[in-house]
């Protein structure tokens, strides 16, 4: 089974794509609702890596996915913060 990214930036699917996981950036509710119904019935994809942002966009939506069913597995990225030494 294969990942996938969805992101709302390129910085963190760039990242994530250095590592052979294939990724999209979208940033509108809709088309990532879309992306992830595509991703789910292809039964391709076992585990379906979200940003942070991306997440909470769609939380409610996922929740009822994995009530579901138990793949594709749903990463959530935290948002990463600096830090200093000091």
């Amino acid at each position: 089974m294969k990942m996938f990214c969805i992101s709302e930036t390129v910085d963190v699917a760039l990242g994530l794509r250095l590592t052979g996981i294939e990724y999209e950036v979208i940033q509108e509710k809709n088309k990532i609702l879309e992306k992830i119904e595509a991703l789910t019935k292809s039964q391709d994809y076992g585990i379906i890596i979200l940003t942070d942002t991306v997440y909470q966009t769609i939380e409610q939506e996922i929740k009822k996915i994995e009530k579901k069913q138990n793949i594709p597995l749903f990463v959530k990225l935290p948002k990463t913060g600096v830090i200093t030494d000091g």
